[in-house]
């Protein structure tokens, strides 16, 4: 009853222009106080608009690690976008011992709220990988399986938080080793992507050459030599996170677009018992 008292003394203090229509009648309860009170207010200031940041979360391994604040840089212009860095390198899906990602993103989720999430993932994943307490060995079916289910759970994970994913595939790889093995993890990822209606983004093809195999380097149209890859065929320089990145960005923007926050100006207030 204190409560109760004190609550509609305050709301008493409130200017006369936010109660232009009696807030509630003496028999109505606190919660359909509180909905009257917010159509008084969406009445009288019909343009009210709940001006929120979109949240995108950069997800993944090194490559995202490198590939993420670049294409923050590239955002950096847009309004109402908070970004978040969360590349981690040495990681994957398949050593949550290491580092274990769907507890990782449950608390990104959490803390951070993002619309959107974007991950590269999968350079670290050519190992064996348990589902269910079984291991198995790369890259049999039933690994493939596996690691078709830790994709899912991690885009399971975002969209019971309300976000959605957009996945971005491995770069081609230099090592002749370690680029089938890459291909094939990305082939995984791609066919879950597409069986659960989630933007796959490409990415293998933009630092191979015209013929599609790996250049550490290419020559420009002025003769300049452009380094693309680190030593190691694996990690990206500079110029090739910028080309990874133009190659990312449309995506990106056309997902930011069509997730923006909603007006609550134009939401319908919930009618109150008996209206």
């Amino acid at each position: 009853m204190k409560l109760l008292v004190c609550l509609l003394l305050a709301l008493l203090a409130v200017p006369q222009i936010l109660r232009a229509e009696t807030l509630a009648l003496p028999d109505e309860d606190i919660e359909g106080l509180l909905i009257l009170h917010s159509r008084t207010l969406s009445r009288q200031f019909p343009r009210l608009v709940l001006d929120m940041p979109q949240t995108v979360l950069f997800a993944g391994d090194s490559i995202m690690e490198e590939l993420g604040p670049v294409l923050a840089q590239m955002l950096a212009g847009k309004k109402n976008l908070k970004l978040v860095q969360a590349g981690r390198s040495s990681t994957g899906l398949c050593r949550p011992d290491f580092y274990d990602w769907p507890k990782a993103m449950r608390t990104f989720m959490r803390s951070e709220h993002p619309q959107t999430v974007v991950i590269c993932i999968g350079t670290n994943d050519d190992q064996t990988v348990s589902d269910g307490g079984v291991r198995h060995q790369f890259i049999s079916p039933r690994w493939q399986l596996a690691y078709r289910h830790k994709v899912e759970e991690l885009i399971n994970i975002i969209e019971e938080y309300g976000g959605a994913s957009v996945w971005v595939s491995p770069p081609i790889m230099g090592p002749n080793a370690l680029r089938p093995r890459v291909f094939a993890i990305r082939e995984v990822i791609r066919q879950t992507c597409e069986a659960r209606n989630v933007p796959f983004i490409d990415i293998w093809p933009t630092l191979a050459d015209a013929n599609g195999n790996f250049q550490y380097s290419l020559i420009a149209p002025g003769g300049k030599t452009i380094t693309l890859r680190a030593r190691d065929g694996v990690h990206i320089a500079p110029a090739g996170n910028k080309m990874l990145a133009k190659a990312v960005l449309p995506h990106l923007e056309n997902m930011l677009q069509t997730s923006n926050p909603p007006d609550i100006s134009t939401t319908e207030p919930e009618a109150l018992p008996g209206q």
